[in-house]
């Protein structure tokens, strides 16, 4: 058996915790070959950056979304201030 922990088996990601413990079982696997065994583990690794720009992908998107979203001035608002102001000076 091997002592190898990964961070990701730390992770809240569910997914990073689930490749973490794949590799984990492929790497104590005793009836694989080291070529299966590396090979597996590459296409692991492959899975978890492609996950990780995934994320990347889904956060850049929300961020553009709230800032689109963020509530414009109202014109409206802007010029009862601007004639309340200017009102309060008048009398």
């Amino acid at each position: 058996m091997s002592a190898i922990q990964f961070i990701e088996s730390q992770s809240s990601d569910p997914v990073e915790r689930a490749i973490a413990e794949r590799v984990v079982s492929i790497l104590n696997s005793p009836r694989m070959d080291s070529a299966r065994r590396q090979w597996l583990v590459q296409q692991a690794q492959q899975e978890l950056m492609e996950h990780r720009r995934r994320l990347e992908r889904a956060q850049q998107k929300q961020s553009a979304r709230s800032k689109a979203s963020r509530p414009k001035r109202d014109p409206m608002a802007t010029r009862r201030r601007e004639l309340g102001r200017t009102g309060d000076t008048a009398k």
